[in-house]
């Protein structure tokens, strides 16, 4: 067995990290990250010939730095020490936010109730236990409890219990936002000791534990004691990042938008690796947010990033950085869909204009243009197959998803003419603005599809690029535009896919639209439904049904699903870092990342 080294490398690693402040700051170095104090492995019992192993809830030991015998301990399943050093496209500075951005500052700060299993496949999705060790489902799923476990500690030393849980969960009902629609079917909760905690619903909501092991601020568990003094629940003004409580594998030492965030291990994480070992393997983590793609890129090529993570790393980029480096690896980061959607306004208002755009894309061709590999994108309707939505056979026989555009362009252009929408002498119907986000693989992909339009149906366009993303947010709410392109890493769900029309539950107009009378009593009767078989059903004759409504269908409509990727160097694994899957650094948290050295020299 190898000898654990918790420092190994960290003198080479440190003076790299240091270094990274060239690049990202002008006004001084970043932090020093500094290693915590040795955690020990937990102890394994030698057995005799012919015995059997017993599972046990691993415990600490002191570390023994002498040669093991063959019958010793077996050894960690990662490399103790280092530090692992990413990138994202902004700093942030609230630790609650749920944005991919944020997560990447401080998910490895926090604990969840439950998360995705970090080993499983990308289509299982497996829910492990985090702060719960096991969990039952009651009363035909109206019911939740959950078992915490007795060995989670806050970074000061107290204990996590069901009080911290139950005040997170108000917290967010109360303050989530669109992520908090949870309120419409809550009927109550408690805690009957500290380690129980029970939630009850008065309508069934299949995908509670899905939701719990998304990650981010609807998963992270936060202190009571700590939140109350802030007053948190009645404003918006937290602890600093530093002063943050939390109960994950890191603590964060330093955080500054200039620096980043330095993240070091903790003496009193609960984790432990298959072999016994205490998690996390890292020393520390830094997070750089770095806002120029070309100065990420080349930081992460010239080796002084690690990391650059989901939503950072563009597609367009890939093969460039993959073939100046080719130890650097391309991962899937999460999936993202390309959509557009009308203001309910003139010519927009037509539902024959809506559905002969819909027509005249052509989304496989787009599909080839935009996404790095094949593997990482598809044409799919409403929401994935596998979520219940229609069968990719069936969907890609349908007019505007079929891959032979012949049939999609005459009947395009037959809707238009019967509109009252005329070619003119050069060709053109209309002009649209087409409002896009500054981001230049949004304003790339906005072009892609209304080019479309323009060689397939005589729509012009000029693009209404915001100069910055305040602005762009403003008129976004305030729907100062007609026609939005953009994408999304929430459009397709596995609940009711409501993203595609005016807020089903409150009837709430959006842009001119309201949801017809119809779709929302399907949404009621779909959360009390939970045989999948007849959830998928629903789930279709709802998407049907909206295609064929004269008054929103098209309203809002996919163009194609895409991914987000990051891209990493050889050297960082970890269990299931050589796996495509949604979001990787949200449900690791890094406590089972670690630094090959061997790789790395």
């Amino acid at each position: 067995m190898k000898r654990v080294s918790w420092r190994s490398g960290f003198g080479l690693l440190l003076l790299v990290a240091l270094s990274m402040g060239i690049l990202v700051a002008c006004s001084g170095a970043p932090a020093t990250p500094t290693p915590t104090a040795t955690l020990a492995p937990a102890a394994t019992a030698t057995l005799a010939a012919g015995e059997t192993p017993v599972e046990a809830t691993p415990t600490p030991r002191a570390l023994d730095w002498t040669t093991p015998t063959a019958t010793s301990v077996p050894e960690p399943l990662g490399e103790y020490g280092g530090i692992l050093r990413m990138a994202t496209r902004a700093y942030r500075s609230v630790v609650d936010g749920s944005s991919i951005v944020n997560r990447t500052f401080f998910a490895p700060l926090m604990s969840q109730v439950i998360r995705y299993d970090p080993d499983n496949d990308a289509t299982s999705r497996e829910i492990i236990g985090d702060l719960a060790t096991s969990w039952e489902v009651q009363d035909g799923g109206l019911t939740y409890v959950f078992h915490l476990r007795d060995d989670a500690y806050w970074h000061d030393g107290t204990k996590v219990t069901s009080a911290d849980v139950l005040w997170t969960w108000e917290w967010f009902r109360t303050l989530g936002g669109s992520r908090g629609n949870w309120r419409h079917v809550f009927e109550s909760q408690e805690a009957p000791d500290d380690k129980t905690v029970i939630m009850r619903f008065h309508s069934v909501w299949p995908d509670f534990l899905g939701f719990l092991a998304y990650g981010g601020s609807s998963s992270f568990v936060f202190q009571k004691k700590q939140m109350e003094e802030y007053d948190f629940m009645n404003t918006e003004e937290g602890p600093a990042p530093t002063d943050f409580i939390g109960s994950g594998a890191f603590e964060i030492e330093s955080s500054s938008a200039a620096a980043g965030v330095v993240g070091v291990r903790t003496d009193n994480y609960y984790g432990f690796d298959e072999n016994g070992y205490r998690l996390p393997y890292l020393d520390s983590y830094h997070s750089f947010g770095i806002v120029d793609e070309g100065t990420r890129n080349a930081a992460l090529m010239g080796g002084q990033l690690d990391v650059v993570t989901t939503v950072a790393f563009e597609n367009r980029h890939a093969a460039e950085v993959t073939a100046a480096q080719p130890r650097i690896k391309v991962l899937q980061g999460g999936p993202r869909f390309w959509y557009v959607q009308f203001k309910n306004a003139a010519p927009f208002d037509d539902y024959r204009v809506r559905k002969a755009i819909h027509l005249a894309y052509d989304r496989w061709a787009n599909l080839a243009i935009t996404e790095y590999e094949e593997r990482f994108g598809a044409v799919w309707g409403w929401t994935t197959p596998s979520m219940g939505g229609l069968p990719l056979e069936d969907l890609h026989a349908m007019p505007g998803y079929r891959q032979d555009k012949t049939a999609d362009i005459a009947e395009a252009n037959e809707l238009m003419d019967a509109a009252g929408y005329l070619r003119d002498d050069n060709g053109t119907r209309f002009t649209i603005p087409v409002f896009s986000v500054i981001n230049q693989a949004y304003v790339d992909n906005s072009t892609l599809y209304a080019n479309d339009l323009k060689v397939n149906l005589g729509i012009d366009f000029t693009l209404d690029i915001p100069p910055d993303n305040t602005i762009q947010q403003e008129r976004s709410s305030a729907c100062d535009y007609v026609y939005y392109a953009r994408r999304s890493s929430v459009n397709v769900s596995s609940q009711m896919p409501a993203t595609l029309l005016p807020d089903p539950g409150a009837g709430m107009e959006i842009c001119g639209w309201n949801t017809p009378q119809y779709l929302r009593d399907m949404l009621v009767e779909y959360g009390s439904i939970v045989d999948p078989a007849a959830r998928s059903a629903l789930i279709q004759k709802a998407e049907l049904a909206y295609y064929e409504d004269q008054d929103v269908g098209y309203w809002h409509f996919p163009l194609h699903y895409g991914t987000y990727l990051q891209a990493k160097w050889d050297y960082v694994t970890g269990k299931g870092w050589e796996k495509d899957w949604y979001e990787r650094l949200s449900y690791l948290g890094l406590q089972e990342v670690y630094i090959d050295q061997s790789k790395r020299r």
